[in-house]
């Protein structure tokens, strides 16, 4: 996973409920969206365990990170 490259595991996307599971696929990343907006991104380790999050319009997060174009 590293040097901003993809995960190995692969990435997959979610579009249904409002958060993503604490485990996923070994070394991959889960995208979410909501009414065809991203969400949120979460990255998982070599076990499948929950290691990064990136919220892109939560309130928490405004200013913090630019929404995509």
């Amino acid at each position: 996973m590293g040097g901003g490259g993809a995960t190995s595991g692969g990435t997959y996307v979610r579009v249904d409920g409002n958060r993503l599971d604490k485990k996923g696929k070994p070394n991959s990343r889960c995208d979410l969206y909501v009414g065809g907006k991203k969400k949120q991104s979460r990255w998982y380790d070599h076990e499948g365990k929950a290691i990064r999050n990136r919220d892109y319009f939560s309130s928490k997060s405004q200013g913090r990170y630019p929404l995509p174009a």
